[in-house]
């Protein structure tokens, strides 16, 4: 029996090594895995608030546009002014033109 006692012991020595191995193994890749997650977390930061910072530009972007369109409109209303400004100027000319040659 104690031959038998002494298998079983052995057994489960080596079943227990393969055990621990596989153990530091599992725990190897999980120091990988969790080294990776990390490294990945910190790219999906980056990129967030890369994203942030062009919906930020866009933004601007889009109220600088609003901006110049008001600006445009404006502008467009201070031509029509001087245009009747100069067509008054013209018809002046033209009276003291006509005013002259009598």
């Amino acid at each position: 029996m104690s031959d038998r006692v002494s298998q079983l012991i052995d057994s489960i020595k080596f079943k227990a090594l393969e055990l621990h191995q596989e153990l530091q193994s599992e725990r190897i890749k999980s120091n990988h895995l969790e080294e990776e997650l990390m490294k990945i977390k910190s790219e999906i930061n980056a990129k967030s608030a890369e994203i942030e910072l062009s919906q930020k530009k866009i933004t601007e972007l889009g109220d600088q546009i609003k901006t110049l369109s008001e600006q445009k409109v404006d502008l467009s209303s201070v031509n029509d002014i001087s245009d009747e400004q100069i067509d008054e100027l013209v018809k002046e000319i033209e009276f003291c033109i006509a005013q002259l040659n009598q």
